[in-house]
């Protein structure tokens, strides 16, 4: 994914989470909010994806300037290490650590699972453990400290094994390695937690009554808890839900909401692309040459050609190619070669010109190489193939 799709992305997430926090959080559409919830990652891709056919794409009045390829007579093929090399390597070992730390939260629940004794009370079957703090559930599993529990409580935790929301709280789990970095993946962790308790309380307190509100304050949680269970009563969550289960059900206003949501974010990614778009644009520099009406190429496109392998690979595809021509190095002739291509809509090089050189030896190197690179991924505009316009400068230096 580029760098533009991946900013996209990432802003356009962040708004679904702020909005849900602010139009959906106390709604009274649990079903709704966790499927939401769930797949709003997704839906940030789908939407930053969607065909914006007003987002503008100009037949060539300039050119793509690439970064400058440099070739000395001592010019070498090496990996350097970058700030980018860096960021990567620090980022892949946070995931890493995040994934085992999820790995060994399940291997803990499971440990527990083998030490606990499993008894039926109330007619359910628990697994006791004294060293529990409070009594929660992982999938069918239902843990409790001791046979005291109430039917209540012990109905909650099976209901939450029975809706499935510990694979939820897995798949957001096993997501963060990627995804830790961005505040919607911390904003909406929590509200799959709120909503679960939600989701469940409205089913208990139709039969239990208020009696239901009562043991919720009893049994509130402060320590503590196993990673990745679903505790039955956290203290920082208690005052929310016992107000969420009061609230009446609104039809109207879960539509509104969920309308609301979806608009405001499809419109600030449209704002986004037409302003990307835009710099774009005005980055561009004219040329000199009009393009053949009958070859019309493009500058700037939804999906640019690439080099296969990306910038770096194309520098080290130039370094392993071009020799400084003995005649310059005698001379001592330095300078830039400009030369301009096109990349067709099969990726293939075309169209391939001399703006300006220095000297036959190394004007004639930088056409035939630049001639002979291998096809590119083709720019894509409106899901349909075009070719793109691109200026490439070539510095031949003695240092």
């Amino acid at each position: 994914m580029e760098a533009r799709s991946i900013l996209l992305f990432a802003i356009t997430w962040l708004v679904l989470a702020v909005l849900y926090r602010a139009l959906l959080s106390n709604t009274q559409a649990p079903v709704i909010k966790r499927w939401f919830i769930v797949a709003s990652p997704l839906l940030a891709i789908v939407i930053t994806q969607l065909p914006w056919y007003w987002v503008p794409a100009s037949p060539v009045t300039g050119v793509v300037h690439l970064p400058t390829m440099q070739v000395s007579q001592f010019t070498q093929v090496h990996t350097t290490i970058t700030v980018g090399n860096i960021l990567s390597w620090a980022f892949i070992l946070v995931a890493v650590l995040m994934l085992l730390r999820t790995v060994k939260g399940i291997l803990e629940i499971i440990q527990l699972r083998r030490a606990a004794k499993s008894v039926a009370v109330h007619g359910i079957n628990v697994l006791v453990h004294q060293a529990i703090a409070g009594p929660f559930s992982f999938f069918h599993w239902i843990f409790i400290p001791s046979t005291t529990a109430e039917q209540e409580v012990l109905l909650h935790e099976k209901l939450h094994g029975k809706l499935g929301h510990s694979v939820d709280i897995l798949l957001w789990e096993f997501l963060k390695p990627l995804l830790w970095w961005h505040p919607a993946w911390w904003i909406l962790r929590k509200e799959i937690e709120l909503n679960h308790e939600h989701q469940v309380d409205l089913f208990i307190r139709r039969s239990a009554g208020e009696r239901y509100e009562s043991t919720l304050i009893r049994n509130a949680v402060t320590q503590w808890m196993v990673p990745l269970s679903t505790p039955f009563a956290k203290q920082t969550q208690l005052k929310k839900r016992l107000e969420m289960m009061k609230r009446r059900v609104s039809v109207l206003r879960n539509a509104v909401a969920m309308s609301t949501l979806l608009l405001v974010s499809i419109s600030v990614v449209a704002v986004l692309q037409m302003a990307c778009s835009k710099e774009e644009t005005q980055k561009v520099e004219p040329t000199v040459e009009q393009p053949n009406k009958a070859e019309e190429a493009y500058t700037i496109t939804e999906q640019m050609p690439q080099f296969p392998g990306g910038t770096k690979a194309m520098f080290q595809y130039f370094a392993s190619r071009v020799k400084y021509p003995k005649e310059l190095e005698a001379k001592n002739i330095e300078g830039v070669v400009f030369v301009s291509f096109i990349v067709d809509t099969d990726g293939s090089i075309r169209d391939v010109e001399l703006l300006r050189g220095i000297a036959d030896a190394a004007d004639q190197q930088a056409l035939e190489i630049t001639a002979n690179m291998p096809n590119w991924e083709p720019g894509y505009h409106k899901g349909k193939a075009v070719p793109v316009k691109f200026n490439l400068p070539i510095r031949f230096t003695l240092e």
